[in-house]
């Protein structure tokens, strides 16, 4: 069980196409959290972000019938992300939970990258 509140936020603001700003975000020095982790200086107070890439949900299902044949449109997800596949959304939950879990306890200000190697590309 999460025992660190979880702020889950709507990433239409933040779309990475900027490829900089994403590896800045990944790598903690930016992004929504940070700022109150600087002022808050509290040691119970921990912010983290989690990045993920391409998750396979009925969203993305919709969006690539949107788009075109779908079956084209999820190879070329799929091809943008070096394990060659798209996540899981039980990888992604798993994520947040090991950020909240105790095993956890001394990581704060990271923004996790649960992408397949998005970024590393």
């Amino acid at each position: 069980m999460c025992q660190h509140p979880v702020r889950d936020e709507d990433d239409e603001g933040h779309q990475h196409e900027d490829r900089a700003q994403a590896k800045e975000l990944e790598q903690g020095r930016d992004g929504p959290g940070f700022d109150e982790l600087r002022q808050e200086g509290q040691e119970e107070v921990r912010v983290n972000a989690i990045c993920p890439g391409g998750v396979e949900t009925a969203m993305l299902d919709r969006l690539a019938q949107a788009l075109g044949p779908a079956d084209l449109v999820r190879q070329q997800l799929v091809a943008l992300h070096p394990m060659a596949r798209l996540s899981r959304p039980d990888e992604i939950a798993a994520s947040v939970l090991y950020l909240c879990s105790t095993a956890a306890s001394a990581i704060t200000g990271h923004a996790l990258a649960v992408d397949g190697g998005y970024l590393a590309r």
